[in-house]
């Protein structure tokens, strides 16, 4: 079943502060050990399929080509994801303060806050996901 779903972003880096919103539809599915959410952003001008898989443990996003990315985001934890540019994948370092998911089989919401290091340069997410 097709899902409406609202991604709201705010992007600190540098001090700028940066907003960013996508809705689209996608799909929720209930797995043994969590949920998995599907979606395309809109990144670039580009359409970027997207999968968050969400577990008790924390949460995976990732991204597909053009902006192929792989976000692992465990609370407490500092972890090395992956970044695809035209130029060759660049590692990434994600410390995440909070995965938070409230979901049944129609909807819910997901909250994310995490710092991403790319290269040294670091930016902070929050990520709130509306899905109904």
């Amino acid at each position: 079943m097709s899902l409406k779903i609202a991604v709201r972003t705010l992007r600190t880096a540098d001090g700028q502060r940066e907003r960013l919103r996508t809705d689209t539809t996608g799909t929720l599915t209930r797995l043994p050990d969590g949920w998995q959410l599907q979606y395309t952003e809109c990144l670039g001008g580009q359409a970027a399929p997207a999968t968050l898989m969400l577990t008790a443990a924390g949460a995976e996003l990732r991204r597909a080509a053009p902006w192929e990315t792989v976000l692992p985001l465990t609370p407490g934890q500092k972890r090395t994801g992956r970044y695809a540019t035209p130029y060759g994948t660049i590692p990434v370092q994600t410390d995440t303060a909070l995965v938070r998911f409230d979901l049944t089989s129609v909807g819910g919401r997901v909250t994310l806050r995490y710092t991403l290091d790319l290269g040294g340069q670091t930016a902070a997410f929050e990520i709130h996901i509306l899905i109904r």
